[in-house]
């Protein structure tokens, strides 16, 4: 195969059929109602209060897919306005699609029911991969790179310890309010993560010329 086979948008496009596909293949043998996932969901709902289910519903609506394109369009708008950055401003707009688009077609290909017990919430649709969690880990990800990337040094370690922590407390609020199964978050966060990956590794060349400038 000659080089330009291996381009980083042939290459990216195989990487995302490889991370939809596995997606698709262990959502759809893996079961949702395992003893462990089912222990973790009654524990939670045990041990509920009105507090927890006020906060977990206000952690929750900053999962959210509309609040993931709010943040990342306007760091977006920042970045190309006063930082005069392309590459970045790409790699923020390409990061969006995951919970925009990805995570609808692979609960379609699924079709994994939610949880039926004890919910705080209801939603409808199918469960597999949480787009809470997709949103969660596409804003946390990409954050990530970005200060790696063009941050102040001093900034970065927080911005890696609130970006985790933003990301596990989303994934745990779907739990906790009974909305998604386990795995359903943990396939979201692969989802998110996974697709925030695959845009950094495509545009790195340019990312860095970027970055240097």
């Amino acid at each position: 195969m000659t080089p330009a086979f291996w381009s980083p948008w042939v290459r990216a496009t195989l990487a995302t059929l490889l991370l939809l596909g596995g997606l698709w293949v262990a959502g759809s043998l893996i079961p949702s109602e395992t003893k462990h996932e089912v222990t973790v969901m009654e524990w939670m709902a045990e041990n509920r209060t009105s507090f927890t289910d006020d906060l977990m519903a206000t952690v929750t609506a900053f999962g959210s897919p509309a609040f993931t394109f709010i943040l990342l369009g306007l760091v977006a708008v920042f970045v190309l306005v006063r930082l005069r950055s392309r590459a970045w401003f790409g790699f923020l707009l390409m990061s969006m699609l995951a919970p925009a688009v990805y995570d609808r077609w692979m609960k379609q290909l699924v079709e994994r029911p939610r949880p039926d017990f004890s919910r705080v919430l209801e939603v409808s649709g199918y469960g597999f991969p949480s787009g809470h969690a997709t949103s969660a880990a596409v804003v946390a990800g990409a954050l990530v790179i970005l200060f790696a990337g063009i941050g102040p040094s001093k900034a970065r370690r927080y911005v890696v310890i609130a970006a985790a922590t933003f990301a596990l407390l989303v994934g745990g609020s779907r739990i906790y309010l009974g909305v998604h199964w386990p795995t359903d978050v943990l396939g979201g966060f692969i989802l998110g993560l996974g697709w925030v990956a695959i845009c950094y590794l495509t545009l790195r060349p340019a990312l860095a010329q970027s970055s240097a400038t």
